[in-house]
């Protein structure tokens, strides 16, 4: 194990073990612009075991110095790169081994509140794995799983609490549970007006509702994303966020529904090329005209808020 702080405001503290994860049998395919990917030369999609000037993707080293970095939909930089999250990585590589990143590209997976935690310790390691709960979903937990909190207390998956905000990266397996490769703790308890976001398969539509996983969603006031061309339909994968939390029945309330690509679905068990590279073809995550559609929306939706207030 091992601590890194942040050299600036309160303390970071991240935990890991086994920080060389394999990708190889995986198709991971966090969706960006395709054309402007295409400009841009290569992709390749891992998770990062390196953050300085130079990031580690899956073995692959990129200079990061000019590159241009998208997390969840805001432009930054590089220091918004951390150890264990699934990032998509443009750019090039030299024939002596040494990448230049052009664009890197970081979503979660989801983010929102904890409702169970299950630990377990190997009787002959004391290794500790488990499994948490969030948002329905059903999120596993390994010896490669990084953990970050501004409480140095939150180290493991066995200081988690129910109740708390936690902010998931990592890849669905084909019997739609997660695989977390890194879990951050963003809050110790859910505050209405905050925002949370899953993504998963539509299943049992109908009228008022649709499940992901082991979560109901109220759809009654929720606004489409302009990528639906027709009708919602079983089977297709979205991306929900919610700024209300939960209704009295438990159904999570949607203020927004998101038409993501089957593409975006990250599993072990499909490889594009064999060598946990993403296919080339990613559809857009942010919506068709580019990145800021994500920050537009959630402008849209603060101001419908203020409006409802008023």
């Amino acid at each position: 194990m091992k601590n890194i702080y942040r050299k600036s405001g309160l303390p970071a503290i991240l935990v890991t073990s086994g920080l060389a994860i394999s990708l190889s049998a995986c198709d991971v395919s966090l969706s960006v612009d395709e054309k402007t990917l295409a400009s841009l030369g290569d992709i390749k999609t891992g998770v990062i075991s390196l953050v300085g000037d130079s990031v580690a993707v899956d073995g692959a080293v990129y200079d990061t110095t000019n590159a241009t970095v998208v997390a969840d939909g805001v432009e930054t930089d590089a220091s918004a790169l951390k150890e264990g999250m699934v990032v998509s990585v443009q750019g090039t590589m030299s024939s002596d081994g040494a990448g230049v990143a052009n664009r890197i590209i970081y979503n979660d997976e989801l983010e929102g509140m904890v409702t169970s935690v299950t630990v377990l310790t190997d009787a002959d390691t004391n290794a500790v794995s488990g499994v948490i709960t969030v948002l329905g979903q059903t999120v596993k937990v390994d010896g490669d799983t990084v953990f970050e909190s501004d409480d140095a207390n939150d180290l493991s998956i066995a200081d988690i609490d129910e109740g708390n905000v936690v902010e998931v990266s990592g890849y669905a397996t084909v019997d739609g549970d997660i695989l977390a490769t890194r879990i951050e703790v963003k809050a110790w308890e859910y505050i209405p007006g905050e925002k949370i976001e899953l993504k998963g398969n539509v299943a049992n539509l109908n009228d008022a509702t649709f499940d992901i996983g082991g979560l109901t969603i109220d759809i009654g006031n929720a606004r489409f994303d302009d990528g639906f061309s027709g009708a919602l339909q079983n089977g297709q994968r979205v991306e929900v966020s919610s700024y209300e939390g939960y209704d009295g029945n438990g159904n999570l309330i949607a203020n927004e529904i998101e038409l993501k690509n089957k593409s975006d679905q990250e599993t072990r068990d499909n490889d594009v090329d064999g060598n946990g590279d993403s296919d080339d073809n990613l559809e857009s995550e942010y919506g068709r005209d580019g990145d800021d559609d994500e920050n537009d929306r959630d402008d849209d939706q603060e101001n419908d808020r203020e409006s409802d207030d008023d």
